[in-house]
């Protein structure tokens, strides 16, 4: 649980590139924030209340 989320909290991202055959769509991170914001091109963070 986060307030602040940074783009080297989707650590699995990089395993999952790694699948032959496999393209992997935006990633997303839930957490304690009060509105969307983009950590890259192809990660977001949501806030919690999205769920």
């Amino acid at each position: 649980m986060s307030g602040n989320p940074k783009a080297n909290m989707d650590a699995a991202n990089p395993i999952l590139d790694k699948i032959p055959d496999k393209k992997r769509g935006n990633g997303i991170i839930l957490c304690l924030i009060d509105k969307k914001t983009y950590l890259r091109e192809n990660l977001i963070a949501l806030p919690i209340e999205y769920v």
